[in-house]
């Protein structure tokens, strides 16, 4: 007997249909009634017969309420104090509904498939195929449904953020700068110009001026309202010809006739003739040799190519607002590398060098002053037999002499200066001690124990610290 599991895998290889599954688990449950997998065996699909336009419904509804008879209490195989025998005929009536709901399915489907010609050829999907098809579908319906459910957390957590927020900045202010300008309106610059301070004095017409007085003596509104005479401009040259032309042709004098009535070969004539006379007009040499100006000088000049350079060259360049300054101070290496001025020469530096130099060029004056109210002293010549203090180009060899002997004088003159001070300072205290000078075997004693302390002193170790 094998058991359900093992039936549920062999139908999904496709071993055995449903029908035989069924029958097996109907006949392990009922072994004291073989009848019943005959009846099931015995059932097939009832045969209706349907007229044409007739319209069959099936309803598997009708079949839920079904219950089935209960079994007899003086049967043998169940007793009717047991519990176990409730329990097995509740499985019996779950199996036989189950078995009844399978069987009219697969009859409403033969019904169904009954007009259908087409009949694929499909195979049986593995039991393995299927799993795992089933397993990424549904993990992946489930990682997206995850994902959603964040993307909305998200969103609600930003708007809420949002709401405190009430700043909004612009951001990327250089994309109008730097992105394409082909359909963007450009505005005009508003040109800010000094309102004129002058106000001229007009000068009238003057009384010999007899028309002007009388033109400005009519009312302004007729005078300006009135219409300009029409212009009437001077025939041309193509004019002329063709009028010419038409005095040589003799016309019908038919009114209705006009040059556009004209027979086809007559005007294909005059337009020839038209054509011939230009041609030898443009062939003529012209005497006359007619003045230029520059403008069309550099339009005769210069190239298409070389008109459309320059004109794109002023485009590029930036035009120069009338209100700022035209001033470009040029700054040398030297300057580039010089440090930046400090907070103080910023403030009164400048005025400090001004001053300084107004000084200096004051006491310049009073040196020119002087030199002409008083010669040079050089120049005199009661300084010409002085000689020089240092000597160097009369007595070179006792240079070197002669300064430590004014050295050592100098040390005896600020030795003598030392001690007048001391005595000075004495002077002024009132009290003067009396001190004994010791003899010269106490001296002696000193001295020894003096130079007996410092070789104890020498090879004694020092001490280490109390801390450590």
């Amino acid at each position: 007997m094998s058991s359900i599991a093992e039936l549920v895998e062999l139908l999904k290889e496709g071993s055995i249909s449903k029908e035989q599954m069924l029958e097996k688990i109907y006949s392990a449950s009922f072994p004291q009634k073989p009848e019943s997998t005959k009846a099931i065996k015995s059932l097939e699909a009832p045969q209706f017969k349907f007229e044409s336009g007739t319209d069959f419904e099936f309803n598997s509804n009708d079949f839920e309420d079904f219950h089935p008879k209960p079994t007899p209490l003086f049967e043998p195989s169940f007793s009717v104090l047991s519990p176990e025998s409730f329990i097995n005929r509740q499985l019996q009536w779950d199996l036989k509904k189950n078995i009844n709901q399978e069987v009219l399915r697969e009859k409403k489907l033969r019904i169904d498939v009954k007009d259908c010609t087409f009949k694929p050829k499909t195979n049986i999907p593995s039991c393995k195929f299927t799993k795992e098809t089933i397993e990424r579908l549904a993990k992946t319906r489930e990682t997206t449904r995850l994902l959603k459910i964040k993307e909305d957390q998200e969103r609600k957590r930003f708007e809420e953020e949002m709401k405190n927020c009430t700043f909004q900045p612009e951001i990327n202010r250089n994309s109008s700068i730097t992105g394409s300008k082909y359909l963007s309106d450009t505005p005009k610059k508003i040109v800010l110009y000094e309102q004129p301070a002058f106000t001229p004095k007009v000068k009238g017409p003057s009384k010999t001026m007899s028309s002007a007085n009388e033109y400005l003596k009519q009312d302004p509104f007729e005078r300006l309202s009135r219409p300009r005479e029409p212009y009437q401009p001077e025939p041309e040259e193509s004019e002329i010809t063709e009028n010419f032309f038409k005095s040589q042709i003799q016309y019908p004098e038919n009114p209705g006739s006009s040059f556009s009535t004209r027979p086809f070969f007559e005007r294909q004539a005059l337009y020839e003739i038209m054509k011939q006379e230009k041609k030898e007009l443009l062939q003529q040499i012209t005497s006359a040799k007619p003045q230029i100006n520059e403008r069309s000088k550099k339009l005769v000049t210069t190239d298409f190519f070389e008109r459309n350079d320059e004109m794109i060259s002023k485009k590029s360049t930036p035009k120069q607002h009338p209100n700022e300054p035209n001033f470009q101070p040029k700054i040398t290496n030297m300057g580039k590398m010089r440090r930046n001025r400090s907070v103080a020469e910023m403030s009164y530096g400048d005025l400090k060098k001004k001053n300084e130099k107004l000084e200096y060029l004051k006491e310049l004056q009073e040196d020119k002053i002087r030199e002409v109210v008083n010669p040079s002293v050089f120049q005199s010549k009661s300084y010409a037999n002085v000689k020089s203090k240092l000597q160097i180009a009369d007595d070179p060899d006792s240079y070197v002499e002669r300064i430590k002997s004014q050295q050592r004088k100098k040390e005896l003159e600020t030795q003598i200066a030392k001690e007048e001070k001391i005595r000075q300072e004495l002077s002024e205290c009132t009290y003067a001690p009396i001190v004994i000078d010791a003899p010269v075997y106490v001296k002696q004693i000193a001295r020894n124990m003096a130079m007996i302390k410092a070789e104890l002193a020498a090879n004694t170790k020092p001490k280490k610290p109390d801390w450590k």
